[in-house]
């Protein structure tokens, strides 16, 4: 009887890890290209909120798209949306952003934008068990609705 060792169980961890980096890796490229489409046509992220009539926002992960987002709140001049950032690593610091833990003492604030790919659904989770309900968007929602007002086309999706 074939039985699956220590050994074999951790390479399929890592294969499995590595494989999902790449498709967070790729999934992150894309948004990227469909972000560069928008701000080629002059459309920032800035509108989104505008529509929505959302006046304060905190931003969930500090690393990579979320420090370009916050650059692109700075570019368009509306970088006091900005409150806060939250970040599972309270050490990391990025510009004047303040960043903070989730925590149920956190400020309220009209929506939490989350710009970790492809596990959003735990970090959704998570928010909802500390701070109840809160208004959430994902980097790739705001980039899709912003697509789809303009109906800019995407390999992400359909519009």
């Amino acid at each position: 009887m074939w039985k699956e060792t220590d050994k074999m169980k951790n390479y399929k961890k890592m294969y499995y890890d590595k494989e999902f980096e790449n498709n967070r890796n790729y999934m992150k490229f894309q948004l990227l290209q469909q972000w560069m489409r928008l701000k080629n046509k002059k459309i920032h992220f800035s509108e989104f909120f505008v529509d929505r009539g959302i006046h304060s926002i905190a931003l969930y992960g500090i690393g990579e798209l979320g420090r370009l987002f916050y650059d692109e709140l700075e570019l368009c001049g509306v970088k006091k949306i900005l409150k806060y950032g939250i970040d599972q690593d309270t050490n990391v610091s990025y510009k004047d952003i303040s960043i903070y833990s989730l925590s149920p003492s956190l400020e309220k604030v009209d929506a939490i934008v989350i710009s970790p790919v492809m596990i959003t659904d735990s970090i959704e989770d998570r928010i909802y068990e500390i701070l109840g309900e809160q208004v959430t968007f994902t980097i790739e929602e705001i980039l899709y609705e912003l697509s789809r007002k303009y109906r800019i086309t995407s390999a992400l999706w359909k519009i």
